[in-house]
């Protein structure tokens, strides 16, 4: 099926008002916003595989863990828009974070080292606002891409296209997205965020094997990004009980929930997320009576 993340197409916002564009094609071309008149000379999609070519996994591996405890690099005014309690970005505070995302991108063009994460983080705080929205998430996540150059940043853009594709269930587009990223990334935030979309996706196929192959069986047989840990946690403990093993999948979230108490509210929030994939209803249950 075709839906708003249909990767043959372009989804861009305005770079002057911020009004979604008119659809272009992935080859792009001429838009004129409907709302400012602005008119934008939209290039070609970057298509080109980010793959830098085969590399020593075990050494590869190694690396990452190095890298544990890395975490997202943000200028302060970028949390200080998100209510203190919820982590999340409140509807008063939306028009801000808009401004920033567009005052963001502008700089990338001409000081990428400026903006950190910056751009990572805003995305995604937006995207959550308009998660009921499609098209609008969808433009949201591709003018970032957009924006972007650096490998990472691109990496990490394309992997929340083809989740929010395997959300609306349009496999191939989900597929489409991915397909460039590179599987053997030197960073754990790529890293994670490419296995945690080959996992949706797995998921969403039915594909629990997959699952347990992209994320290993253990919750430690791989480093993972602190903002995806439990995403990828989830995916895996669900693949076990889908298969069958509901011991092992409750096993696990019970493990993760007594190292960390604050999950037990987490867990739910992530699963209600991805709700469509009915994620370890039964050892979720098992593990916080719910």
């Amino acid at each position: 099926m075709s839906s708003a993340f249909n990767a043959e197409v372009r989804m861009l916002l305005c770079g002057n008002c911020g009004a979604s564009l008119p659809l272009t094609p992935a080859g792009g071309g001429q838009i004129q916003c409907q709302y400012c008149n602005t008119v934008t000379v939209v290039t070609p999609r970057d298509d080109r595989s980010m793959s830098r070519g085969p590399v020593d996994e075990e050494q590869r591996i190694a690396r990452l863990w190095t890298q544990i405890q890395v975490e997202m690099r943000v200028h302060p005014q970028c949390y200080a828009i998100l209510d203190d309690k919820t982590g999340l970005l409140p509807q008063k505070n939306v028009a801000t974070a808009m401004k920033m995302w567009e005052d963001t991108r502008r700089r990338q063009a001409v000081d990428p080292a400026s903006t950190l994460d910056d751009l990572l983080w805003l995305t995604t705080s937006l995207a959550m606002v308009f998660v009921d929205d499609a098209a609008r998430n969808r433009a949201l996540w591709e003018s970032a891409l957009e924006s972007s150059h650096d490998l990472h940043h691109r990496q990490f853009f394309r992997s929340a296209l083809s989740r929010a594709a395997t959300k609306a269930g349009d496999s191939s587009a989900a597929q489409a997205w991915l397909a460039p990223c590179d599987p053997q990334p030197q960073d754990l935030l790529s890293d994670t965020a490419y296995r945690a979309a080959s996992a949706y996706l797995a998921t969403a196929r039915g594909q629990f094997d997959q699952v347990v192959e992209v994320l290993g069986p253990r919750t430690d047989s791989l480093p993972l990004f602190v903002a995806l840990r439990v995403l990828c946690h989830l995916l895996r403990a669900n693949a076990f009980e889908k298969r069958g093993d509901v011991q092992t999948a409750t096993a696990q979230l019970s493990a993760l929930v007594a190292a960390e108490p604050a999950l037990a509210t987490v867990i739910p929030a992530v699963t209600h997320a991805s709700a469509f994939m009915n994620l370890c209803s039964q050892s979720m249950h098992a593990v916080l009576g719910r």
